[in-house]
């Protein structure tokens, strides 16, 4: 998240730090609190945009952002080969066999089981916080090395799109947690207070090394991707903490991946077990039944999609993110409308319809803004990647209409030879 720090001017950077999360994260915690108390089924977002609209808005919805997760897990290794060329500089061939032994090692552990997967990460979650809090307490000792009042500069670069889709891919996700309504007890209580000590977290985990970078970096602007183990240096408590950088970007972005890897194969696991997708991709490894097929496809995904320059993968996911975000807001005050009497645990910004559409709309204005900053490029291929998604869907609809029709033709015409009265195929039908 070093973008935060140097994409735009100090100060600009400060206040949308504050100002988008309470703008973006959270009024989609209110909505998914309501929502969750109102359908806590597995489905989250899938249902609730097939209760609003229709259900293949909610297939639609549900395909993008699998696409938003399988970017999302190639902008893991491309962080850790930057902080690693911080420390030691290589080329592009050296970055991408970094990236690939990355991946091959992910691999592995995801092979070896579930329960190995959850031991690693809690390990790795202790290294990749300690650094940050350690960075954080050792700046009142480089208090000689430190100017605060670079936080109220002016001056600077404005990557605007670069800044927003990093912030926006930062703190997004929350109504992901909708998934989980089902086996949350008491989800009217727990979501909304769950969710906003999260959003709370979330501000401070953020703001406090971004505000440590600025004000100990003469030119912000040159605070980049991988940028964390030079600016720990520069305080001059020692290497160890530059050290102590490097191996908790390694621990974060491997975390991250390993969860994201399993919870994606899973996936594929289990709709091949529905006969949504073919049976030879239900396999399970033998011993640790882990979902082989899944784990090999996007482990391939990955590997080819690392090849892409980590600005153009984060403005390309946050493009459908975004695009997610506008459809998911819309959701409440459609819901408030048509199901004006139904029980809900929880009421977003109280019963007023009128009040819970304003609020609702400062998601859809900070999408609508990443998309009106998004390089054109970049833009074009999200366009073209949702444009084949519809496209795909809607010729799956119609073949499954189809099918239901001949099927319904077929058994009409069975027993009695579609006979009517109460004999025969007709008096059945």
């Amino acid at each position: 998240t070093e973008d935060l720090a140097g994409g735009v001017p100090p100060v600009v950077a400060l206040a949308l730090l504050v100002i988008v999360p309470l703008m973006w994260s959270v009024p989609t915690v209110l909505a998914t609190a309501e929502l969750a108390s109102l359908m806590p089924g597995a489905a989250g977002f899938v249902d609730y945009h097939a209760a609003a609209y229709h259900p293949i808005v909610g297939r639609f919805d549900g395909a993008m952002m699998t696409m938003v997760s399988v970017i999302d897990m190639a902008v893991y290794p491309v962080i850790m080969s930057s902080y690693a060329a911080s420390l030691v500089p290589m080329n592009a061939t050296a970055r991408y066999a970094l990236q690939l032994a990355f991946i091959a090692v992910a691999f592995v552990i995801n092979v070896s089981g579930t329960l190995v997967v959850d031991h690693v990460t809690r390990v790795l979650q202790v290294l990749a916080l300690a650094p940050v809090l350690l960075y954080i307490c050792a700046a009142p000792f480089a208090a000689h090395t430190l100017q605060p009042a670079r936080w109220l500069s002016l001056e600077g670069d404005w990557r605007l799109n670069e800044y927003l889709s990093v912030l926006i891919w930062a703190t997004c996700g929350f109504d992901y947690s909708g998934f989980l309504a089902a086996q949350v007890r008491s989800p009217a209580r727990a979501y909304p207070r769950a969710l906003l000590a999260t959003v709370a977290a979330m501000l401070l985990s953020y703001g406090a090394p971004v505000m440590v970078a600025i004000a100990s970096t003469d030119v912000p602007s040159t605070i980049t991707q991988g940028a964390y183990p030079r600016l720990a240096r520069s305080l001059g408590v020692g290497e160890w903490l530059a050290m102590a950088f490097f191996v908790g970007g390694l621990s974060s972005t491997m975390g991250t991946y390993l969860s994201y890897l399993l919870m994606s194969a899973a996936g594929i696991n289990r709709a091949a077990h529905t006969n949504t997708l073919p049976a030879l991709c239900a396999c399970e490894a033998p011993i640790s039944h882990a979902p082989v097929p899944g784990l090999v496809a996007f482990s391939a995904v990955t590997a080819v999609m690392v090849l892409f320059d980590f600005s153009i993968l984060v403005q390309l996911e946050t493009v459908l993110q975004s695009v997610h975000s506008i459809m998911f807001m819309t959701i409440v005050p459609r819901l408030r409308r048509k199901w004006p009497r139904e029980k809900r645990g929880f009421r977003m910004c109280g019963s007023s319809v009128p009040v819970v559409t304003a609020v609702s709309f400062g998601p859809v204005a900070v999408g609508l803004f990443n998309l009106a900053f998004t390089d054109a490029p970049v833009l074009a291929g999200a366009v073209a990647i949702m444009v084949v998604m519809l496209l795909a869907l809607l010729v799956d609809e119609h073949r499954r209409r189809v099918g239901c029709r001949r099927m319904l033709l077929w058994r009409r015409g069975d027993g009695g030879g579609g006979g009517g009265g109460d004999g025969g195929g007709g008096g059945y039908w």
